[in-house]
């Protein structure tokens, strides 16, 4: 290739050599992992990904339900395991689930950064501004804490929400419906793989833009014909994202009637997780309330939702962004000062405001999510002011400059003389620190390890402080002297430019790097001893962990231990109910359910739990002590974890002990029996039967109507001959009419197959299948075949058809088009 044209695309491969150094730890050790202790990575996706895999391997079918967590529940419905965004298909064909996600991040963060160069570029801006937006966007602090919570579901939002919005303007400023068609593609991928909450936030934002490029266009053209060419491009991407994205939307659109946020959520669990307004000053000292790699965080969680640090001269930059009064530079700068005033959330009444107007945005939590769109709108306004400094050309400009520059030493003196301040009454401010602590130690209702191990941290976050402030101070000296330099004249346009990009890049990196970890495995996975007490147990049956810590999903499902409970984005409400009431607790909306102990033991027996796990003793008599050890107990800023044998991850720290018990529950119900007896029952009375003394799960369901069917068989356990996730094979012997109960829940989709014949599947026990059974010889196959799925994976692949054909079309008329040219050329 010709020299010269490589170097016209210098700034993508500069682009690729930085995210690979960024990302050099799980690119050059595969055989670790990438880890926090706070990590969904660990405790959610590297769970999906296994599923997947698992599946597909010992099945040779996509899991549609998932029989690990929560007793079952519908899997893709989830949309939280993005089984159909095309690069989580490579999980099908991998052996090492955790290892390919070290290559999943740097390709994702790559894309990320190249398709935001694109779109800046298309929005008219030089080179070198689209690359420092391209550097904002791929580095910022915010972005990076989503390998280190371990969020790969915000992969795909990285990627294609530039990447759509330079497919649109493509296709209004080119004109052409092939641009409108890709942005539909890309929309889908959006869909299809990105988080739930800020899709719809990338959906509503792609709207605003629409009307604000309809805006523009009308003021150019004063014609209605442009505007009616916008609008069916942008119509027809949107139309083609949808419909393309149907395999998942209709699914996750049927679990959302049945999930524990049907009725809706309140305003209190909506505007939790708002950014706190005193977190604006991270914007400067990103570690001011420490950090989670040092345990000594003191404010308020999820931390890695509140980090909005772009790097100090991109802020400095924002300050030129309208010296040219560009309509662009307004556009984001609208959109960033509305997504953070909607992150704050509870702390004004925006939120509110919208939360009671809009349908969709009350339906999600945590508005922090919204600093997506502000850290990307910020991106793209440096890149403004970048391109303004670098086409100065009047007196008035630099005398602009040269007031900034002013502006920006007496912030530098103010901070030298705070950072001096902070050494001389370093005790007094410690002082201050342990009284402000022990107040709120005394005043919290949580389940805290003892004061003196928060004390212990105060020097720590002091540190971090004054260190943040130190390096605030650094990158603006740095900042300054370059654009006093360059006002000047004494360095040329290309210095200027490598030294903007190295100030901005170094001071991304020096925040950023130390978030990205990685562990062997062995330190991820383990608890070991636990599972490899229970998995000797070849019968059928499911496991509830009271600790909630001491056998968590990810590793039960690798010793293929059904739980009870577990951590998942969206539960069931029904389920959700059926186990608090079995805990004693009211039902809330959460990721997890939090029960402790057992107050209704046949509602456990009904759950097929063969295996409690406790940290305490448990007093009963249907309960038998199988095992007991002592695991250490490890804290990462308030996060405990337990571990059969000693940890070294710098993260964690070793705080104690802890005993942990495994009981066998005598009492358990097989997975299927015959029931010979029914009792019907109102919907909102079940509850009052199950909890009953008198009540025998394994003599009598009860039903939410009464069907008609005449039964008297006895109780007799089922054998189940076949199981995976999508079917359940069960042979039944009856001497009588009988109902074949199922300890699975029940959700639409599932069919039964007596014989080969459908039969009707009945809600029983409020949670639970039954089919009824003639006397005889049965085999009853379960079979989970959702209308939803089959409807959106019809209309999916058709759509993906006729944009396949489309193209074909285009390529021919193109192909055709240009062998024209070539023999008019010749004659």
């Amino acid at each position: 290739m010709n020299p010269k044209k490589i170097m016209g695309y210098k700034h993508i491969i500069l682009l690729a050599v930085l995210v690979a150094i960024f990302f050099w730890k799980p690119i050059l050790h595969p055989s670790q992992v990438l880890y926090s202790p706070f990590s969904d990575l660990t405790s959610q996706d590297f769970f999906w990904k296994f599923v997947m895999r698992d599946t597909f391997e010992q099945f040779g079918e996509l899991p549609l339900w998932n029989p690990y967590t929560f007793s079952g529940m519908p899997f893709l419905a989830q949309h939280f395991s993005k089984m159909f965004y095309p690069p989580n298909m490579l999980f099908f064909l991998t052996d090492s689930v955790e290892s390919l996600f070290n290559y999943f991040y740097p390709l994702h963060f790559f894309f990320a950064g190249l398709f935001m160069y694109l779109f800046v570029r298309r929005l008219k801006l030089d080179k070198f501004s689209s690359f420092i937006a391209a550097i904002i966007y791929t580095f910022n602090g915010n972005y990076v804490m989503y390998v280190y919570a371990g969020l790969p579901n915000e992969l795909p939002l990285l990627v294609f929400f530039p990447l759509t919005l330079y497919l649109l303007e493509s296709a209004f400023q080119k004109d052409m419906p092939v641009y409108a068609v890709l942005a539909g593609l890309s929309i889908s991928m959006l869909i299809l793989g990105a988080h739930t909450q800020k899709m719809a936030y990338a959906l509503i934002f792609f709207f605003v833009y629409f009307l604000f490029r309809l805006a523009a266009i009308y003021a150019s053209a004063r014609q209605s014909r442009p505007l009616f060419q916008a609008a069916w491009f942008f119509s027809l991407a949107v139309i083609i994202g949808i419909l393309v994205a149907m395999v998942q939307i209709l699914p996750s659109l049927e679990i959302l009637q049945y999930s524990s946020r049907a009725g809706g959520i309140d305003y209190a669990f909506a505007s939790n997780g708002s950014f706190p307004p005193q977190h604006l000053i991270t914007l400067a000292i990103p570690n001011f309330f420490g950090t989670l790699l040092h345990n000594d965080y003191w404010s308020l969680f999820p931390f890695w939702n509140y980090i909005i640090y772009i790097g100090i001269l991109p802020l400095i930059l924002l300050l030129f962004a309208f010296r040219r009064k560009n309509p662009y530079a307004y556009f984001f700068s609208a959109t960033a000062g509305l997504s953070f005033l909607f992150a704050l959330g509870k702390y004004t009444p925006f939120h509110h405001l919208l939360y009671t107007s809009i349908p969709l945005l009350s339906d999600f939590r945590a508005p922090s999510r919204s600093l997506f769109f502000f850290i990307f709108s910020l991106s793209i306004v440096a890149a403004f002011g970048m391109s303004f400094l670098l086409t100065m050309r009047s007196k008035a400009d630099a005398a602009y400059l040269k007031k900034t520059v002013i502006v920006l030493g007496a912030i530098l003196l103010f901070g030298a003389l705070l950072f001096s301040g902070l050494s001389i009454f370093k005790a007094e401010i410690l002082h201050k620190g342990n009284i402000l602590l022990e107040s709120k130690y005394s005043q919290s209702s949580l389940d805290l390890l003892p004061l003196e191990y928060y004390q212990g941290k105060i020097e720590r976050s002091f540190i971090d402080m004054r260190d943040g402030l130190r390096t605030f101070l650094i990158f603006i000296s740095l900042s300054a002297a370059t654009l006093f330099l360059w006002l000047n004249t004494r360095i040329s346009a290309r210095l200027f430019r490598f030294l903007a990009a190295a100030i901005i890049i170094a001071d991304l990196w020096i925040f950023s790097i130390p978030f990205i970890q990685t562990e062997y495995p062995n330190a991820v996975y383990n608890q070991n001893v636990l599972p490899d007490s229970l998995s000797s147990d070849d019968s059928l049956f499911r496991v509830i962990d009271l600790t909630r810590l001491a056998l968590p999903q990810e590793i039960t499902v690798r010793y293929g231990l059904q739980n009870a409970n577990g951590y998942e984005g969206m539960l069931l409400g029904d389920y959700n109910q059926y186990v608090s009431a079995m805990g004693g607790i009211p039902p809330t909306i959460a990721t997890i359910i939090p029960i402790d102990r057992i107050v209704h033991d046949s509602m456990l027996d009904l759950l097929n739990v063969k295996y409690l796990i406790s940290d305490e003793e448990i007093n009963g008599i249907g309960y038998k002590l199988i095992k007991n050890q002592t695991v250490l107990l490890y804290t990462s800023s308030e996060k405990p974890l337990f571990s059969d044998a000693a940890l070294e991850v710098s993260s964690l720290e070793h705080v104690g002990e802890k005993q942990i018990y495994i009981y066998r529950n005598m009492d358990v119900l097989p997975r299927a029996f015959i029931a010979g007896s029914y009792i019907p029952s109102d919907r909102k009375n079940v509850f009052s039967i199950l909890e009953s003394r008198d009540f025998e799960p394994k003599n009598m369901l009860v039903l939410e109507s009464d069907p008609g069917k005449r039964v008297n068989a006895g109780f007799k356990e089922a054998d189940v001959a076949f199981y995976s996730p999508n079917r359940i094979v069960i042979n039944a012997s009856l001497d009588s009419p009988g109902f074949l109960f199922l300890s699975e829940v029940w959700y639409p989709g599932w069919k039964a197959y007596d014989n080969g014949r459908e039969t009707e599947i009945y809600r029983v026990d409020y949670i639970f299948r039954a089919a009824h059974l003639e006397k005889g010889n049965h085999v009853v196959e379960f079979v989970f075949q959702p209308l939803s799925y089959t409807i959106g994976k019809s209309i999916s692949s058709t759509v993906l058809i006729v944009i396949g054909i489309y193209f074909v079309l285009c390529f021919r008329k193109r192909k055709n088009g240009k062998d024209i040219k070539k023999r008019a050329g010749n004659a």
